[in-house]
């Protein structure tokens, strides 16, 4: 049917509404209810509930029925204690046509016929709850013309039929919208207002029916949507990248047939595999299966993807790198570097701060931040000129979830993991930041942390080590002998302002850690003056180069 046919059936039933509600005009919500909507509702059976619907009882006692005047004030009984009734009598009531129905309530109510269309009849009805019935047959045309309505649950009934595209005329009000476990069939249509956003819904489940068609792309202009249910149904072909701009707190699109790659969405953790589960198996990105060779890729999977493929050529380089410079290398900073200038304290700063800048760079100097998750001495490169580069960086990025949570893992025996980790698996700045407080303390130290020996039975804590020596007032010799080398003076030398710093890095409180920008600043300005030639001369290389 095309869009011509649509308008005209439209404009047709609206000035056929309007001549219907004309022929009402001056009856009562009160004797629509009894006349029209209480034979719809209960079918050929007599319901308990509808049955106090008459006359003859007080039209405020109604079950599942709340009522309010034209002006706004609702409907009380309290004026039913006098005898007779002095405010006013039932009978004025069931015929005023300034009483309007407010909510319409009956879940698991047994009600067995069908959705009259005379509900849309009601000009301030806000609530509609018919949820967990047998309700059968469509959902009418005219339900879309009650314009008050805000809350509708039909779920749990039989209703089948194709989705009525009036439904969307109750954008402007409508905040919740919970049509699952019916049978209803056939594409969703599309609002008749172009761009219409639907301001104020946030509820929309759809689930457990058999509609089909793609992936209803106006749904990603539903700003204030919080729930999304659309599983249990027959979509097909792609998730909308829009999809994952949306402030979403729940979403289920479980057991249809969406294929390609799914969109990035903010807080990718909040939504599990069982969102997306019982799809085509071509449905990949997180939290599913990685993309691998997908042509529809994502702005954030790209980046991902190029920072572990550069991320893994780094790795392989540096060691080829390795192998061909170890033919020429006959001692290693672990054994006694004859020809080879020492570790002093001037070249671990400087190690110190390459890395802390390529951390800072990490953190703040992308469009958004990479956590780097896996710092260690092991994922330090450093060349003759003591310059530093950190690799895999990014690497979770590519990599299975399952795999990316042992990595983080791993870093609890090497002695490197921030104690937040232990109850949490995904990294964050902050944990970034402790890892490097490690890291600069091994420097200062010359000791590893985690388990040593060669049964690997004592653990080496060192902030733990740190601590007993400021009480002991030992706090000098916790330094390598090697890093004070030609240092008269630790703590003009900046010595002691590395450890404090180092130390702020290990604090247990994530926010009391300072960011990698603030480490960059604080080493900077507390370069030793006991700088070697090496230093000096190539720091205008170092402040230019990517430290990465």
């Amino acid at each position: 049917m095309g869009m011509a046919s649509l308008r005209f059936l439209h404009v047709f039933f609206f000035f056929h509404l309007i001549l219907h509600c004309h022929s009402l005009s001056g009856s009562s919500d009160a004797k629509l209810l009894v006349g029209k909507i209480k034979p719809s509702l209960q079918g050929a059976s007599e319901s308990l509930l509808l049955s106090s619907w008459n006359s003859s009882v007080p039209v405020c006692q109604w079950r599942g029925v709340k009522w309010v005047f034209s002006d706004g004030s609702p409907l009380q009984c309290t004026a039913l204690s006098s005898s007779p009734p002095t405010q006013w009598t039932n009978l004025s009531l069931y015929n005023d046509s300034s009483l309007h129905l407010l909510s319409l309530q009956l879940p698991s109510a047994n009600l067995t016929g069908s959705l009259p269309g005379e509900l849309g009849e009601f000009s301030m009805l806000r609530s509609l709850f018919l949820n967990i019935n047998a309700l059968s047959g469509p959902i009418p045309l005219e339900l879309g013309y009650a314009s008050s309505l805000s809350d509708v649950d039909l779920s749990g009934n039989a209703l089948a039929g194709a989705f009525p595209p009036s439904i969307w005329n109750l954008c402007e009000n409508l905040v919740s919208l919970k049509l699952h476990d019916n049978s209803f069939s056939g594409a969703l249509p599309e609002p008749a207002l172009p761009n219409s956003t639907c301001g104020n819904l946030q509820v929309l489940d759809l689930g457990g029916n058999k509609l089909s068609g793609e992936f209803p792309e106006y749904v990603t202009k539903f700003k204030a949507l919080k729930l999304l249910d659309l599983s249990s149904n027959l979509f097909e072909g792609s998730v909308p990248d829009g999809l994952g701009l949306l402030q979403l707190e729940s979403l289920d699109l479980s057991h249809n047939n969406f294929s390609g790659m799914l969109p990035s969405f903010f807080g990718d953790s909040k939504f599990g595999a069982e969102s997306f589960q019982g799809n085509n198996p071509s449905l990949c990105g997180l939290p599913l299966k990685p993309c691998l060779g997908s042509s529809r890729l994502s702005p954030g999977a790209v980046a991902g993807l190029v920072i572990g493929l550069m991320s893994g050529a780094v790795v392989v380089a540096s060691l080829l790198i390795g192998y061909l410079q170890n033919k020429k290398r006959k001692s290693s900073i672990e054994k006694s570097k004859p020809g080879k200038p020492a570790l002093n304290w001037a070249r671990r700063h400087k190690i110190a701060l390459g890395i802390a800048r390529g951390l800072a760079y990490l953190h703040t100097g992308q469009e958004a931040p990479i956590i780097h998750g896996n710092i260690r001495s092991k994922n330090v490169l450093v060349d003759d000129f003591f310059f530093a580069r950190l690799t895999e960086f990014g690497l979770d990025k590519i990599m299975v979830q399952a795999v990316a949570d042992e990595i983080v893992s791993q870093a609890k025996s090497d002695g490197y993991k921030a104690p937040e980790l232990h109850k949490m698996k995904k990294c964050n700045p902050r944990s970034d930041v402790y890892a490097f407080g490690i890291l600069l303390l091994e420097m200062l130290m010359g000791k590893k942390p985690g388990k040593s020996g060669r049964n690997g039975g004592e653990y080496v804590d060192l902030p733990s080590l740190v601590k007993a020596a400021v009480l002991e007032e030992t706090t000098m010799e916790v330094f390598d002998l090697e890093a004070m080398k030609g240092i008269r003076s630790p703590m003009e030398e900046g010595l002691v302002h590395a450890l404090k710093l180092a130390m702020g890095c290990c604090a247990p409180v994530t926010t009391v850690r300072p960011s990698m920008e603030e480490v960059v600043k604080q080493l900077e300005e507390n370069r030793p003056r006991n700088r070697s030639a090496l230093y000096s001369p190539t720091e205008t290389r170092s402040d230019a180069e990517t430290p990465c």
